[in-house]
C-alpha cells in the first residue's frame, strides 16, 4: 500500500480479524491526507490489533499506523501529505535464525542443509524464484527449495557445495540475498566426500515441503 493507493485499498480492506491493521492504516493514511477515511475506525481498529501482531510485517504497519494518530491527537484539523519510503529500505530486516545439516552434524558436498529465515516481508514463494543462496560468498548455482512458511518465517533447502580438496574440512558462511542480504557465520562444516558415494550424487535429501498449515505439497 503506497499513500497515492489509500484510499482504493481502503474499498477492499475489511476490518475481519487479520486485516484490522491494514484496515486502521487505509483509514488513517486517506484521512490524513484529506482522502476520505475515518479516524475513529483507525482509533478502533488500533486498539484491535494490538494482540494480534503475529509478523514484523503486523508490526510495522502499527508502528507506522500509531504515529499518524499521535499526529492527529497533536494536530487534529491538519492535513499532510505522506511519501513512500525510500528505494531498498523494507518493512523488516529479515535474518537467518538457524541453519542445520540434515540427517548429520557435519556436511558432505551434496548433502541437504536447511536455512530457517525469520521477519521476512515478502511472499515465500518468492524465496525459491528470487532469492541467491551464497556458501561462504559463492552463488550457488540452483535457487533454494521452499521447505516450510508461516507468519514471518520461512525454511528454505539448499545443497551443500563442493570444495577444493586442500580445503576439506571448512566452517563456512551462509548468505540468503533478496534484495537485501543476510548471513550467517560458521554457519556449517563442509567435509569431504564419501569415497564410496558417486560423483555428484546427493547424500541426503530435502525435506518434503510443507504448506503454512502443516499439509504436505509438493517439493518444487
Amino acid at each position: 500500500m503506497t499513500p497515492s493507493d489509500c484510499r482504493d485499498t481502503l474499498r477492499g480492506i475489511s476490518a475481519e480479524a487479520g486485516w484490522r491493521i491494514l484496515h486502521g492504516l487505509a483509514n488513517a493514511c486517506a484521512a490524513v491526507q484529506g482522502q476520505g477515511g475515518s479516524w475513529a475506525d483507525a482509533a478502533s481498529d488500533y486498539a484491535a490489533a494490538a494482540d494480534g501482531l503475529r509478523t514484523c510485517k503486523d508490526r510495522a504497519a502499527y508502528a507506522v499506523l500509531g504515529g499518524i494518530l499521535q499526529f492527529h491527537r497533536q494536530h487534529p484539523s491538519a492535513t499532510v501529505p505522506l511519501t513512500s519510503s525510500p528505494p531498498g529500505r523494507n518493512a523488516c530486516d529479515f535474518e537467518i535464525a538457524a541453519v542445520n545439516v540434515v540427517d548429520r552434524t557435519e556436511a558432505r558436498p551434496g548433502d541437504a542443509v536447511t536455512i530457517e529465515v525469520h521477519d521476512t516481508y515478502f511472499d515465500h514463494g518468492e524465496l525459491r524464484t528470487n532469492a541467491t543462496v551464497l556458501i561462504d560468498g559463492e552463488p550457488l548455482g540452483t535457487g533454494p527449495q521452499l521447505v516450510s512458511g508461516s507468519g514471518d518465517r520461512a525454511v528454505i533447502c539448499v545443497a551443500a557445495p563442493s570444495l577444493a580438496t586442500e580445503q576439506y574440512p571448512k566452517s563456512v558462511s551462509v548468505t540468503v540475498r533478496y534484495g537485501a542480504s543476510a548471513t550467517k557465520e560458521n554457519a556449517f562444516t563442509v567435509v569431504a566426500p564419501d569415497p564410496a558415494q558417486s560423483p555428484g550424487a546427493p547424500a541426503s535429501v530435502c525435506p518434503q515441503a510443507t504448506t503454512g498449515n502443516g499439509s504436505a505439497s509438493p517439493s518444487p
